[in-house]
């Protein structure tokens, strides 16, 4: 079964408002994207990507990656695919 566009609109709007405590610091943005696996030549859909708010000078913190499945257990595989991916 595919997730609705509103239930991953839902995960990002509760990513957003979880505050600092679920991610060590306040969310600055939220959103999605996709990340491109030059390895097995297809892409990985990011549903809620969650950045730290900009600091002048440093780079962009990414704060948490997260994939909305319905009807799958999330294990750990699904991070190792995210976690192998070099970041850009």
């Amino acid at each position: 079964m595919v997730i609705t566009p509103q239930r991953r609109a839902f995960c990002r709007n509760f990513a957003f408002r979880a505050g600092p405590g679920l991610f060590g610091s306040p969310a600055g943005e939220v959103g999605s994207g996709v990340v491109n696996d030059s390895a097995s030549r297809t892409r990985i859909e990011i549903d809620v990507v969650v950045l730290a708010p900009r600091e002048p000078g440093r780079p962009r913190r990414i704060l948490s990656l997260g994939e909305a499945k319905w009807g799958e257990v999330m294990g750990s595989h699904h991070v190792e695919r995210l976690a192998s991916r070099p970041a850009y």
